[in-house]
């Protein structure tokens, strides 16, 4: 995929490369325990990573998302 950015981005701003389901993911305790646990090693391993179960609260859909910079390159 390639494309242009119509201005340019601000320091602060980043680009983020990321995937999401459409319904919620049903988890026990233990199976959020474990994604949990094994999310925050990825976070260590590449910071700025979002990730979310999803609300159905908020209409949340789950996903995750890592900055492109670090997540495309390893």
């Amino acid at each position: 995929i390639q494309g242009k950015f119509k201005k340019a981005m601000q320091d602060d701003e980043r680009i983020m490369f990321g995937v999401e389901t459409a319904e919620t993911v049903n988890m026990g305790l233990l199976g959020r325990g474990i994604c949990r646990v094994m999310l925050g090693v990825c976070n260590r391993i590449i910071p700025g990573n979002h990730w979310s179960f999803g609300s159905s609260k908020t209409k949340e859909k789950p996903h995750i998302t890592f900055p492109i910079e670090s997540a495309i390159d390893r």
